[in-house]
């Protein structure tokens, strides 16, 4: 998989697909990594209300991303950017966040459970906390 930044993101649409559009996100729902001075990698969410896979929450976050730079990965820069996003979601008054994962990205899998997330939905292997 390419990385996000210039000639990275999944497709053309992909606001992660260059640093312009990078750059275009609000920031209330982006943290971006920075290691020795080089860009890390970057975690993003969003606000959304009454998800139709959990009826009884009103208002949650989702948090729709979480890149780290290949050469970054296995210094606790991911688990340093969930820690930081869920800071920054609960001082929002947000106490119900969601996320997803590729049901064989197993390390994902382990980082998010370490932080508190259980597992909703094993078939999508989504992920919640609150």
């Amino acid at each position: 998989m390419a990385h996000y930044g210039p000639g990275g993101g999944d497709s053309p649409w992909d606001p992660f697909a260059d640093v312009n559009r990078i750059q275009r996100i609000p920031r209330q729902g982006l943290l971006v990594a920075e290691t020795e001075g080089t860009y890390a990698g970057f975690i993003f969410w969003y606000e959304a209300r009454k998800p139709w896979y959990a009826e009884e929450v009103e208002r949650y976050a989702r948090i729709s991303d979480l890149h780290i730079v290949p050469a970054f990965q296995g210094r606790g820069i991911g688990r340093a950017l969930i820690r930081g996003a869920l800071s920054r979601i609960r001082a929002g008054g947000i106490a119900t966040v969601f996320l997803e994962t590729d049901e064989n990205n197993e390390r994902a899998q382990s980082l998010y459970e370490s932080e508190g997330f259980v597992r909703v939905a094993p078939s999508v292997v989504r992920f919640r906390l609150g």
